[in-house]
């Protein structure tokens, strides 16, 4: 049986660091809640994954479950010329609100992740509606911490990433 101190709520879990990290959470004995967009297929088959898509993220709260870290990976880049509003709800709408979701969860642990394209002194024209609002996010977490001092919020920046299974 599982120890439920060991439930990680995980978003980008179909991405290629998402699959990668989601392999060793696995291989270190958690269980997974993985989010995903309605159109997003699993990419991984386990028991120790529940798949839930992104809309119905309210119902984590009504189940009463303890989750013990969000681990935030989802992003969107603009690529394909994703609209700003897009990429603003993946990249700072939707961490927020597991932000908030944070006390009803009774979870202590939330780590995002950024790029090496969200260093101030870097300037990627291409990547600006990106970088501002992975940077709005974490301004928001800032303050978020500030007001609720018991929640430890981690932001890794990757730098570029790569290895098995790149595509």
């Amino acid at each position: 049986m599982l120890d439920v101190n060991k439930k990680i709520l995980m978003t980008g879990a179909t991405s290629f660091v998402g699959t990668h990290l989601l392999h060793s959470l696995i291989k270190e004995g958690y269980s997974i809640i993985a989010l995903k967009r309605p159109i997003t297929e699993p990419t991984i088959i386990n028991t120790l994954i529940e798949w839930l898509n992104i809309q119905d993220i309210e119902k984590i709260c009504q189940s009463s479950m303890n989750i013990h870290a969000i681990v935030h990976i989802a992003t969107d880049y603009g690529r394909n010329r994703t609209p700003i509003s897009e990429q603003y709800k993946c990249n700072v709408l939707l961490p927020t609100r597991l932000l908030e979701l944070m006390p009803a969860l009774k979870t202590k642990f939330f780590i995002s992740t950024d790029s090496f394209f969200g260093k101030y002194e870097k300037h990627y024209g291409y990547m600006r509606s990106y970088m501002a609002s992975k940077r709005h996010f974490v301004e928001l977490s800032k303050i978020y911490v500030e007001e609720h001092p018991d929640v430890c919020f981690i932001n890794l920046r990757l730098e570029h990433v790569y290895g098995e299974r790149d595509k």
